[in-house]
């Protein structure tokens, strides 16, 4: 069993080997001899993964076994994952039994599940250098699958095309700006060419997959956070009406497609969890590809990026360009992280709590009608997480009685927290842990990180206040965060100096219009409370510590 490229070689020392061993074993003869009889598909409503299982019979051997073959479109239709199963059955049943809403199953004509295969085998090694990118199944088993091919007279090696004809691309932007969505974008974003935006979202769609009504929270993920910085060269007005369009584009696609409405709620919150880094890349000149940093080139001299001799001519005679070193958006490997740091990640308070919350809601729990803990399980959660949270509380001779789990500030927040990093998810009026969080049960360190990450696009005070009507949504400590961070990287300081700080930066900054933050002491009194909570926060998150209080 070798890989198409090396299968004459293989053939050749094959012949070579039977005359030089005198006899073969008697399991020899039928290596190989194996038949596909039936075969399913399982995937994710949006499309993202595709699981082909085949069903062999063996020559010679009793039963039939299982090869399941996992498919990555997000990866262009690559094969990353394999593995054998004893007993299809038991395979087949494993996935029907899945209560997660977002998984399907069908059984599929084998031929079709053959040719799919083979597009994602052939696509896989199109695609050689991802490797990184596939299991070491794979890569134990490429060969296998190759063989089983041929085997059923699959040969042809290339994958089938994909290309979106110029044509079809045209004719779908302008289906889309002839629908409500996109029709309602002229009064929304008036000082963009939605047209030509929805003709980048239709480009990128079929040149990096070839499917360009396909949309996904990770289809967003990719555009949002990768192609379209380091791709697209817009304007202002242009960038910051992209998400806009994206919304309106990925509603159209699933009017077309006919995925459900609880799914495409998933899709446009990660439109609006990824516009803020978006807007950020979008204009920083590092981010861009090489394409796009000389278009950009061209632009800042008066080039008119329309004229295609203009862009030549100027190309002539500009000589080599310096273009800018691409952002990196790797972290370092936590596989050569220091025992001592992984060991304080996984003492962090965070991963504690969200190891409370990801076990208590398991396969999950149902919430309020407002997206809320059942009150019931807000009672226990207080207790389990050790909040400060308090349940009816008793001030005197009165007491006030919890009347919804939105009162309860510091509970809120972890379970926003842990949504946000990938803990937790909302689904169809449950909230569950997600079993991509539950991969990482070995991995704290890279838990950790994604914990920490998500605080900043959080909002740590916006969203513990989330549901303090007397609140806004924006908080000054949230946008001072970063810059507080920096100086004590550099040393540490003493609670009221930092303080200080805030109060020269608010003040220097903002205007107060509310009285009670027009009274200096009021006001310093007012961003101390702000500032204990916040250092409380990033305590929990083991990112700095108040060692004075």
């Amino acid at each position: 069993m070798v890989p198409p490229p090396d299968r004459h070689l293989a053939t050749s020392v094959a012949g070579e080997l039977r005359g030089v061993v005198a006899a073969s074993p008697g399991w020899f003869g039928s290596v190989g001899l194996v038949t596909p009889t039936r075969g399913w598909i399982a995937s994710d409503v949006f499309g993202d993964q595709e699981s082909l299982i085949l069903r062999f019979r063996q020559e010679g051997a009793p039963g039939e076994h299982a090869l399941v073959v996992l498919v990555d479109h997000n990866l262009s239709g690559q094969a990353k994952d394999v593995w054998i199963g004893a007993d299809l059955d038991d395979v087949v049943a494993s996935w029907r039994c899945a209560v997660d809403p977002h998984m399907r199953l069908d059984e599929a004509p084998i031929d079709k599940v053959l040719r799919q295969l083979r597009d994602a085998m052939a696509m896989s090694d199109l695609w050689n250098g991802d490797t990184e990118l596939r299991s070491d199944d794979f890569a134990h088993h490429r060969a296998l699958i190759w063989a089983r091919l041929r085997r059923a007279g699959v040969t042809d090696e290339r994958p089938s095309d994909t290309e979106v004809p110029q044509a079809d691309r045209e004719l779908l932007v302008k289906e889309f700006i002839a629908s409500p969505q996109g029709g309602g974008l002229t009064s929304q974003v008036p000082r963009a060419d939605v047209e030509l935006l929805a003709q980048h979202l239709v480009d990128l769609r079929s040149d990096y997959e070839g499917r360009p009504l396909r949309w996904s929270p990770n289809v967003v993920s990719l555009l949002l956070g990768d192609l379209a910085p380091r791709k697209l060269l817009l304007d202002s007005d242009q960038a910051t009406a992209l998400p806009a369009v994206v919304r309106a584009f990925a509603r159209f696609c699933a009017e077309r497609t006919g995925l459900d409405s609880a799914f495409v709620d998933e899709i446009l919150a990660t439109v609006d969890e990824l516009e803020p880094e978006f807007l950020d890349r979008i204009g920083d000149p590092a981010v861009a590809g090489p394409a796009k940093a000389v278009l950009a080139a061209l632009k800042a001299r008066g080039v008119d990026l329309s004229d295609m001799d203009a862009i030549n001519e100027a190309l002539q005679r500009s000589g080599p360009m310096k273009l800018p070193q691409p952002a990196s958006r790797k972290r370092p490997s936590t596989a050569t992280a220091p025992g001592e740091v992984i060991a304080s990640a996984e003492g962090t308070p965070v991963l504690s709590r969200f190891k409370v919350l990801t076990g208590f809601y398991g396969d999950g729990r149902k919430l309020t009608q407002t997206g809320q803990p059942t009150l019931a399980d807000a009672r226990k959660l207080v207790t389990l997480l050790g909040t400060m949270d308090r349940i009816d509380q008793t001030i005197g001779e009165h007491t006030f009685k919890t009347r919804s789990a939105a009162e309860l500030p510091e509970l809120g927040f972890m379970i926003r927290w842990a949504i946000s990093a990938g803990a937790l998810r909302k689904v169809h009026g449950k909230l569950r842990a997600t079993a991509a969080w539950g991969a990482l049960e070995d991995k704290p360190l890279q838990r950790w990180i994604k914990a920490t990450d998500a605080l900043p696009p959080l909002g740590p005070l916006a969203a513990f206040y989330a549901n303090n009507r007397f609140r806004g949504h924006e908080e000054l400590l949230d946008e001072l965060t970063p810059e507080i961070l920096d100086m004590l990287e550099r040393r540490p300081m003493a609670f009221d100096e930092v303080l200080d700080w805030v109060c020269e930066r608010a003040d220097a900054d903002y205007e107060w219009l509310a009285p009670f933050m027009q009274d200096p002491d009021q006001r310093r009194m007012s961003l101390g409370w702000d500032l204990e909570l916040l250092a409380r926060i990033l305590g929990w998150a083991s990112i700095a510590d108040r060692v004075d209080a």
